[in-house]
């Protein structure tokens, strides 16, 4: 298989976006495998960007604001739960950390893989600060 710009096609296909003139892209048979392409190519069919309106670019950068976000929650979080601990019940900030690391992983592959959603998932801080 092999991946073809839209844009290269007969005039009489239409685009997948609806015709707004982003990029979208076509299997065309000839290859055993569905792996060739750009690695930017299989991504976009991969996760559909193109045909939500959106491009790689704007993907990455959304991205890198959201894990600049996650970051943040990932210091400031464990900081909020241990100070709430008690002398009899401590909360070790760096198990926190962790605790908070796995919950935010596994949330977002599966938010990513299986539901096909591009969502970074972070536990949140609301109720903690609340009851801290």
């Amino acid at each position: 298989h092999r991946a073809e710009p839209m844009s290269a096609m007969r005039a009489d296909s239409s685009t997948v976006d609806g015709g707004s003139g982003a990029v979208a892209y076509r299997v065309l048979e000839g290859g055993a495998s569905g792996l060739s392409g750009t690695a930017a190519e299989r991504l976009d069919r991969y996760f559909g960007v193109s045909a939500r309106g959106s491009t790689l670019a704007s993907e990455i950068r959304a991205g890198c604001i959201a894990w600049m976000t996650m970051s943040y929650i990932m210091v400031v979080n464990p900081m909020i739960l241990s100070s709430a601990s008690g002398p009899g019940n401590p909360l070790p900030p760096q198990s926190v950390m962790t605790g908070t690391a796995f919950a935010a992983a596994f949330g977002s592959l599966i938010a990513g893989f299986l539901g096909d959603a591009p969502l970074g998932l972070m536990p949140g801080m609301g109720l903690n600060a609340y009851f801290a």
